[in-house]
C-alpha cells in the first residue's frame, strides 16, 4: 500500500459499494485509508447505542 500511497495525489475509499471518504496530499496515510475501510469516522465509538 505504501507506494500507491507515494504515487497518489487523490484517494477515494470505498466500503460496500459506496464512497465513504476523500483523501487528498498529505492526509493520505494507511490509517486513514484504513478507518474509511472499515466504517469507522470521527468520534465513533465502534459499537450499539
Amino acid at each position: 500500500m505504501r507506494e500507491l500511497i507515494e504515487l497518489s495525489h487523490r484517494v477515494l475509499v470505498m466500503r460496500n459499494g459506496r464512497i465513504m471518504g476523500e483523501l487528498r496530499g498529505k492526509d493520505i496515510n494507511e490509517e486513514a485509508i484504513l478507518r474509511l475501510a472499515s466504517g469507522l469516522t470521527a468520534g465513533s465509538t465502534g459499537g450499539k447505542k
